[in-house]
């Protein structure tokens, strides 16, 4: 077809050579490529994908690990680089499928799916995707350019980077060997400053000269990411920043007085603190701590080179006084005048004056034997009729306490000298009285059980207890009379006259009874201070409510219930009343729980009081049963 029109054709003929040119290059909308808004674009596109860079050829046995693997230099001598996704391998001429016949990832190795023979010819050709403005994919040489690796842009220039913002080129680099970013900087996304090692990077602001910088320079170590928000608004003069402890900054007043110091005490063994002073009782203050003036809070000790003024408390020394001064007492109680001049310890001898203590001075019942040390009171110590029946409480003054001679031979017993005075002497045969009835009758005895004090009319403590018909109230208690056995005759008083018969078998309601051991119903035990009962007894019966104040409640009674063990057990011999073996609960448990129900006996065993038990295992039950209901309650 013509490509030219020359002068001397017609209209027409230009009009068919446009129509042959027209059909010879066909319309946009038959282009097979995806950019058809001109012929133009069309080929850079083309271009832009199809442009070849370089070709490597190698042989089959140039392949590493039994022929797959090919790399370095080829039989030209060209070291293989390629983009990824911008190759194609061919193996004798055809062309061989990427991810199912090789592998192209990494930019300088090619690594086939099988393995290739000797004679094979691998072809490999990589392309960049564009024929202008940049190097070829992977080269690490050239320089002052851009350079494509890995799809990763990187450039090996040797003074810097200029990145012009606008369309005022500048092309000098301030500081050497930085990316300078000329005009305003716009980032959509984070602004990372990265540490090199323990060497952190600081984000810098320089002077109008360039010659000095403040920097903002992240820890070393930080332990979770954290951003700060700054305010929406600048604050007023003289405000600050602070921050809510989650990154937020605001403007923030500060307070006309000083915040609240939390004080805590220092307990230290070996630790020496020094007290703080301000300047003045008023306004404001400066804080101050002096050497002179220092605390030992583990020893209490404070120490100071001297004060000035009045002091009270105690010291381990003092000082020499001033002027010497006399200690000296006066009156009922006396000592001689010592001098004290702070430089020794004073010692007072102080006498007490003859009559200086008498009735007038003690209170009544106010002396008792922890006053009173063994042997301080003699005759000599006692004035006349000084010790009477109002001062000697009943039953505190006994054998020990009156001096006879010791506490004379056996089966001796006391006898009054008429003037107030007792010596012991033999027991002489009086009459004898009736024996006592044999068993729970005997409290006629001094004891009262099985008529042991049968020879009571012979000595005279039998009388006391004479419900029996046992000795006369007269005379003197006969110590063999007191032990008598079974209402077996005592020796007799010396001076007590036969005391009438008491009535048979126990006491009286009028009478004051004392009984060795007591027997209910049955017979009792011999054992000092035991009852025993065939059925209840029933001390304090009475329940009623306006018998009591302050009721509440047992609470947590099912708990302290689960607290107690019900055991079995065998009585030892650490006790005489109980033998064999047994139940029950343990005193120890209970106290834990209520300790209302314990008493410490004489002995210093402890005793629960069971019946007192009762209230305890009532609310326990009820507990019971508000869980019971409760469950009950959840399965409908």
């Amino acid at each position: 077809m013509a490509r030219t029109v020359d002068t001397s054709s017609t209209f027409e003929n230009w009009r068919q050579n446009y129509n042959d040119l027209a059909n010879d290059v066909g319309g946009l909308a038959n282009l097979t490529t995806p950019v058809k808004s001109s012929v133009v674009n069309s080929i850079n596109y083309i271009m832009d994908q199809y442009f070849f860079f370089q070709d490597f050829d190698y042989d089959g046995s140039d392949g590493a690990t039994s022929n797959t693997v090919f790399s370095g230099n080829d039989n030209s001598g060209n070291t293989l680089q390629y983009s990824a996704g911008r190759v194609l391998v061919y193996k004798n001429g055809l062309l061989l499928r990427s991810g199912t016949d090789y592998t192209a990832t990494n930019g300088t190795s090619i690594t086939l799916g099988s393995s290739a023979s000797n004679s094979d010819v691998i072809r490999i050709s990589s392309f960049t995707g564009s024929y202008q403005g940049v190097g070829g994919a992977g080269d690490s040489g050239g320089g002052g350019e851009f350079l494509l690796a890995g799809g990763v842009l990187y450039n090996k220039n040797t003074g810097g980077i200029v990145l012009n913002g606008d369309s005022s080129i500048a092309n000098n680099v301030g500081i050497a060997n930085t990316i300078q970013l000329e005009g305003n900087t716009h980032i959509n996304g984070h602004f990372n400053v990265n540490a090199i090692g323990s060497d952190q990077k600081d984000i810098r602001f320089w002077d109008d000269s360039n010659s000095n910088y403040v920097a903002l320079r992240a820890a070393g170590s930080i332990s979770s990411n954290v951003a700060f928000t700054l305010p929406t608004a600048d604050g007023s003069t003289g405000q600050f920043l602070k921050t809510d402890g989650s990154g937020n900054f605001s403007f923030a007043t500060v307070s006309a007085t000083a915040p609240d110091i939390t004080v805590t005490a220092n307990n230290s063994a070996d630790e020496t603190v020094f007290l703080t002073f301000v300047d003045g009782a008023t306004g404001t203050q400066g804080l101050e701590s002096d050497t002179g003036l220092t605390y030992n809070p583990s020893s209490g000790m404070l120490t100071s080179t001297g004060f000035t003024g009045a002091l009270t408390g105690n010291a381990s020394t003092a000082t020499t006084l001033a002027t010497n001064r006399n200690f000296s007492i006066t009156g009922d109680v006396t000592a001689s005048a010592v001098a004290f001049n702070g430089s020794g310890v004073v010692t007072l001898s102080a006498t007490l004056d003859d009559n200086t203590v008498d009735s007038a001075e003690l209170v009544d019942g106010s002396i008792d034997t922890s006053h009173i040390a063994d042997s301080q009171v003699t005759l000599a110590k006692l004035a006349s009729n000084s010790v009477n029946a109002a001062k000697i409480v009943d039953n505190s003054v006994g054998a020990a306490e009156l001096n006879v001679s010791g506490n004379g031979p056996s089966g001796y017993v006391l006898k009054s000298d008429g003037d107030g005075t007792f010596s012991w002497v033999v027991a002489s045969s009086g009459p004898t009285g009736p024996t006592g009835p044999t068993g729970p009758t005997g409290p006629s005895g001094s004891n009262g059980s099985d008529g042991d004090d049968g020879s009571d009319g012979a000595t005279g403590p039998t009388g006391p207890t004479g419900p029996s018909g046992s000795a006369g109230p007269t005379g003197p208690t006969g110590p063999s009379g007191s032990n008598g056995s079974n209402g077996s005759t005592g020796p007799d008083g010396p001076t007590g006259p036969t005391g009438p018969t008491g009535p048979t078998g126990g006491f009286s309601t009028n009478s004051n009874g004392q009984v060795n051991s007591l027997g209910v119903g049955v017979s009792g035990s011999g054992t000092a201070g035991h009852i025993r009962a065939t059925n209840d007894i029933v001390a304090f019966y009475s329940s009623d409510e306006r018998l009591k104040d302050n009721i509440e409640i047992i609470p947590e009674a099912l708990h302290k219930v689960e607290q107690l063990r019900g055991v079995m057990f065998d009585w030892n011999d650490k006790q005489e009343i109980h033998e064999g073996h047994d139940t029950g609960i343990i005193a120890q448990d209970v106290q834990k729980v209520l300790p209302e129900l314990i008493e410490e006996r004489q002995d210093g065993y402890l005793a629960v009081k069971y019946e007192k038990m009762i209230g305890l295992l009532v609310e326990a039950i009820k507990e019971l049963k508000t869980e019971l209901d409760e469950l009950k309650s959840s399965k409908i």
